[in-house]
């Protein structure tokens, strides 16, 4: 039996490794889930996030578990941010 390669739809050179949880677009790198699209995978780490915390049940006297969450939400943010100034930081010094 031969194994069906499937090629990257965002350059089109190579095996696809990877596919996208949002909209299971198969890339081959970094760089092709970057151009693929920031915001579709963004996207579904955040509705996953919001999905998490609606189904965390917190009782009236569990707020520590609310903070930690909130705090949880707020680092991913600031992951997201950091990671979007590298990514234009090394396309503003011609890196891939």
């Amino acid at each position: 039996t031969r194994t069906r390669i499937i090629t990257c739809r965002v350059c089109s050179e190579k095996a696809s490794k990877y596919t996208c949880p949002k909209c299971n677009c198969r890339y081959c790198s970094a760089d092709c889930y970057r151009a693929h699209g920031e915001k579709c995978v963004t996207e579904f780490h955040v509705e996953s996030l919001n999905r998490m915390m609606k189904n965390e049940k917190v009782d009236d006297g569990d707020e520590k578990k609310k903070r930690e969450m909130e705090e949880m939400m707020r680092e991913y943010e600031r992951q997201l941010e950091m990671d979007e100034r590298e990514i234009a930081f090394a396309e503003g010094n011609g890196a891939s």
